[in-house]
């Protein structure tokens, strides 16, 4: 077996979270920090513009241009191992687990098996194909579970925040029920 191809069956069931904040741990933070130094030469770059200061300008321009090769090389680190994550594999071996663990968690019962939840009022289903989820029928590209089930906690509470309220129901409900006893009691009396 490659190197690669044994690297990949490690991570077959490798959680999106320990890929992510892991195994891209370096990547990511070269990445966090090369936009902040290419976010802060683009300001001066705008205010050079906005001012007229030619120096400025011509001094932001070389300091982006010096970036480039250095840029270049973390987003090809990140690409590469992002397009080699087998996250087709991932979630339909190692997601279900992991998933319902969250959901228990966070007090959501659910039913049903991968790659269709149960999940009331709505449906979830997982697309691995499309390394995507559908929470009631609208596409989620987060898989991050705490991403997912915060999308779920959302679509929940907007459904129970509606603005049927149960007990002010029963109480009416009720109420209608006691009158129809009674007037049904005054006919039997007559």
């Amino acid at each position: 077996m490659n190197p690669h191809a044994e690297e990949r069956s490690k991570m077959s069931c490798t959680p999106i979270e320990v890929f992510l904040d892991e195994y891209l741990g370096k990547e990511k933070k070269d990445l966090e920090n090369l936009l902040r130094r290419l976010s802060n030469k683009q300001t001066k770059l705008k205010t050079s513009f906005k001012c007229g200061g030619i120096p400025g300008i011509l001094e932001s321009v070389a300091a982006l241009l010096e970036e480039g090769p250095g840029a270049s090389e973390v987003y090809r680190k990140i690409l590469s191992a992002v397009e080699g994550y087998p996250l087709t594999t991932y979630l339909e071996q190692g997601f279900d687990g992991p998933f319902r663990n969250a959901l228990q968690e966070e007090g959501i019962p659910v039913r049903g098996e991968f790659p269709k939840y149960e999940i009331f009022p709505f449906v979830v289903k997982i697309v691995p194909k499309e390394g995507v989820a559908l929470v009631n029928k609208k596409k989620s590209q987060g898989l991050r579970l705490s991403n997912l089930v915060g999308i779920i906690k959302k679509e929940r509470e907007r459904f129970f925040k509606s603005s049927f309220r149960a007990e002010e129901f029963l109480t009416d409900l009720a109420g209608a029920y006691n009158y129809l006893l009674r007037v049904g009691q005054e006919k039997t009396e007559l």
